[in-house]
């Protein structure tokens, strides 16, 4: 008999995760302390005679057991959250472009790629080429010879940022409405490729007061930002393309 009992409850803990035992166990016992009250002081019986004598302990008992079940439950759910968050942060480290951009995939459809959850990462050499990042989190992310080239960094946040590069940003697809890792808006001084063609499908290029309000910067801080670009980008580009001839980042499989 207690074999088969065993085995009930056996097969019970398999099925059922321990959340599902633990309100089961809840429900019992208000259950349990409504039909003992009932029977105490009013007029319905219970036929049997321990739970009419002793329903205040076993409510209490089970209460207590079912919070203890709830308890354990949630920090294994939290134990195994962060293991997965870990696991994918990983894995968008990854020198693989395909293993890094899965990760980013699955980090977004988790709401983990928004929410702060990769602040302060180690993307060191990871390879994020053509990676979907808009609205990224990326604070603090150290960010030490990544490939961000064709990347989608629209509307990201990198401020604080650690070793990335202007030749690493200059690389990247979309970059509009995003917060610099010095904590400034940026000013679109790196004339980027995906960018131009979004904002010249509506505004004229010598239109430069609809190109400040394109980025989300005023008219002054676009203006500085195309001056640096007349006297940086051309470098930024030689250089990136001196380091690419010694693969720098080039895997992509």
């Amino acid at each position: 008999m207690l074999e088969k009992i065993r085995k009930v409850w056996q097969h019970l803990l398999n099925r059922w995760n321990l959340r599902y035992v633990g309100l089961t166990m809840l429900i019992s016992a208000v259950v349990i302390a409504v039909l003992g009250y009932f029977n105490q002081h009013g007029n319905f019986l219970i036929p049997l005679p321990i739970v009419a004598d002793f329903y205040a302990n076993i409510s209490t008992e089970l209460i207590s057991i079912a919070i203890t079940v709830l308890v354990i439950d949630a920090l294994n759910e939290r134990r195994a959250i962060q293991q997965e968050k870990e696991n994918l942060i990983l894995q968008m480290s990854s020198p693989t472009n395909l293993i890094a951009k899965e990760a980013v995939r699955v980090l977004r459809m988790r709401g983990w790629l928004t929410d702060g959850t990769l602040k302060g990462a180690n993307l060191q050499r990871a390879n994020l080429r053509d990676a979907f990042l808009e609205k990224a989190d990326l604070r603090g992310i150290f960010f030490y010879e990544a490939d961000l080239q064709g990347s989608f960094l629209q509307w990201s946040n990198l401020e604080g940022a650690r070793k990335l590069e202007d030749h690493q940003l200059a690389q990247v697809k979309y970059f509009r409405g995003s917060v610099m890792p010095d904590g400034s808006s940026y000013d679109g001084r790196f004339n980027l490729a995906g960018d131009l063609k979004w904002a010249h499908k509506e505004i004229a290029p010598d239109d430069y007061q609809k190109m400040a309000n394109f980025y989300g910067v005023s008219l002054e801080e676009y203006l500085r930002g195309q001056a640096w670009a007349q006297e940086n980008l051309l470098k930024l580009q030689n250089k990136t393309v001196v380091q690419s001839s010694e693969g720098f980042d080039t895997n992509q499989e």
